[in-house]
């Protein structure tokens, strides 16, 4: 009799139990909510104030010897006139240093003999400098420099912030903002109310990215460039509960 009075109670408690998870289980209740996921991006634009510019020598001669030389003479007057316009030595940086052979083109010849082969004819040494240029007006000076003091390679411009902190912010606001506009437009669509916002993750990020370009001459008259304004983008996602009809 004893023994069958404690399984009826150990059945009751848990019936109960059961019943209470099926009330009061966070995970469960959660799992029931309707919940509405929507992206947003955000985007900003900003003047630069900054731009990385990318120079080097090209040195081509017969033997590698004499083709490092030529390298090194012409690197010399870039430098200089790099340290002569006030580029501080921490915004000068070697990017690449390459020694290659030149080979000879195929001479025509329809039989060639079983030892023939490339021909090397001589040699070629190339060195890449990458600029970093704290004043984006003097960026067609700084290259007509460059090139007149031994400079025969030009592998381009690029602009920058050099903080760009307060354009990512205003991006990412900008992208919270069209995610919940987003989630209003898809809720009240559905004839649904936005409840609370359960997550938000940050889905990407990206900036320096040239827009509105406009050509505008070097105060100092060297070669126009065109700055334009950099546009920094910011993504997010959210998981929006949905009230209860």
């Amino acid at each position: 009799m004893r023994r069958t009075a404690m399984v009826a109670a150990l059945a009751l408690s848990l019936s109960g139990a059961a019943a209470a998870q099926d009330v009061s289980d966070p995970a469960m209740a959660a799992q029931e909510q309707p919940v509405l996921v929507v992206s947003g991006e955000g985007r900003s634009a900003s003047q630069p104030d900054m731009a990385t510019l990318t120079v080097g020598v090209q040195g081509d001669a017969g033997t590698a010897g004499e083709a490092i030389a030529a390298l090194d003479q012409g690197m010399d007057g870039v430098l200089a006139s790099l340290t002569e316009a006030g580029i501080a030595p921490a915004d000068i940086q070697t990017g690449s240093l390459r020694l290659s052979p030149i080979y000879a083109r195929d001479d025509g010849r329809t039989q060639p003999g079983p030892q023939d082969g490339p021909r090397i004819e001589g040699y070629r040494a190339e060195s890449l400098l990458t600029v970093r240029v704290r004043d984006v007006s003097r960026v067609g000076a700084l290259v007509d420099d460059a090139v007149s003091n031994g400079a025969n390679r030009l592998e381009g411009v690029s602009f920058g912030l050099t903080e760009p902190q307060a354009a990512e912010d205003a991006a990412l606001s900008a992208a919270v903002a069209d995610a919940m506009r987003r989630a209003g437009v898809i809720a009240n669509a559905a004839g649904r109310t936005l409840g609370e916002i359960l997550e938000i993750t940050e889905s990407g990020t990206g900036g320096g990215q040239p827009v509105m370009m406009r050509m505008a001459a070097d105060e100092t008259g060297g070669l126009a460039v065109a700055p334009g304004e950099v546009e920094t983008r910011q993504g997010v996602r959210l998981r929006i509960a949905l009230q209860p009809e």
